[in-house]
């Protein structure tokens, strides 16, 4: 075997090692990107869930005052004579 013939089998030996880790951090990369999608949409959701909870919440405290006979004895207007 000559030089030439061993130094070409080498290179391939390497390029091909070399592609395989760049592709290994390819995929990790894009699994890593997966992942950060979907807890960004679990997260949005979790948002929507709780920001409709909370005006849920504040609609019935603010009904619930709207209820109390001292508040609507402030808002009503006197009778004049």
């Amino acid at each position: 075997m000559t030089l030439i013939e061993f130094s070409q089998i080498f290179f391939n030996f390497v390029a091909s090692i070399a592609i395989i880790i760049v592709a290994g951090f390819i995929s990790i990369i894009c699994y890593s990107v997966i992942k950060f999608i979907k807890s960004v949409k679990q997260l949005s959701s979790n948002i929507q869930e709780e920001s409709a909870e909370l005006y849920r919440k504040l609609n019935n405290f603010m009904h619930n005052i709207s209820k109390l006979s001292l508040v609507t004895d402030f808002f009503k207007k006197k009778k004049s004579k």
